[in-house]
C-alpha cells in the first residue's frame, strides 16, 4: 500500500502498482494509473483520479472531484464542489451536498445511487436503459430517464440494475 499525505501542497502520483491511500489538507490531488484500489481524502482542493483498475473511494470537503477511466466501483462525495465521472465500468455511489453530478460513458455493473442536495444530476450511460430500474425523487426539480419525464418523482423500468436518484434542489437526467 502506498500512503501519501500532504498538509499544504499538491500531490501528484503516477503509475501506482497496488493500493493507494492519498490525503491532503490543502492542495490538489492528482492520481493516474493505479493497478489496485484507491482511497483519497481532501479537505480543500480539487481531486482528479484516472485509470484505476480497482475500487475508487474519494472524499472531499471543499473542491471538485473528477474520476475518469475506472474499471471498478466508485464512491465519491463532496460537501462543496461538483463530481464528474467519465468512462466508468462499475457501480456508482455519488453524493454532493452543494454541487452538480455529471457522468458520461458510464457502464453500470451494479446498483447505483446519485444524491445532490443543491445541484443537478446528469448521467449518460453506455448501458441500455431497459436493463435498469430507476427510482428518482426531486423535492424541487424535474426528473427524466430517456424520453420519459416526471415532475418530482419517477419510477420506470424493470431491469436488474437499480438506479436511485435523490435531489433536494436540482433536476435529474439519465440517458
Amino acid at each position: 500500500t502506498l500512503h501519501a499525505r500532504s498538509v499544504s501542497g499538491a500531490l501528484n502520483l503516477v503509475s501506482v502498482g497496488g493500493i493507494a491511500d492519498v490525503s491532503s489538507v490543502s492542495g490538489s490531488i492528482v492520481v493516474k494509473s493505479v493497478m489496485g484500489d484507491i482511497k483519497s481524502g481532501n479537505t480543500s482542493g480539487s481531486t482528479n483520479i484516472s485509470e484505476v483498475m480497482g475500487i475508487a473511494d474519494i472524499k472531499s470537503v471543499s473542491g471538485s472531484v473528477s474520476v475518469t477511466g475506472v474499471k471498478g466501483d466508485v464512491a465519491a462525495s463532496t460537501a462543496s464542489g461538483s463530481i464528474e465521472v467519465r468512462e466508468i465500468v462499475g457501480s456508482l455511489n455519488l453524493t454532493s451536498t452543494s454541487g452538480g453530478i455529471k457522468g458520461s460513458a458510464v457502464i453500470l455493473t451494479g446498483n447505483s445511487n446519485f444524491k445532490s442536495s443543491s445541484g443537478s444530476v446528469d448521467i449518460s450511460f453506455g448501458n441500455d436503459l431497459s436493463g435498469m430500474t430507476f427510482d428518482l425523487r426531486a423535492s424541487s426539480g424535474s426528473v427524466s430517464v430517456g424520453d420519459t419525464r416526471g415532475a418530482n418523482q419517477l419510477n420506470v423500468g424493470n431491469g436488474p440494475i437499480v438506479v436511485r436518484g435523490t435531489t433536494t434542489s436540482g433536476s435529474q437526467r439519465y440517458r
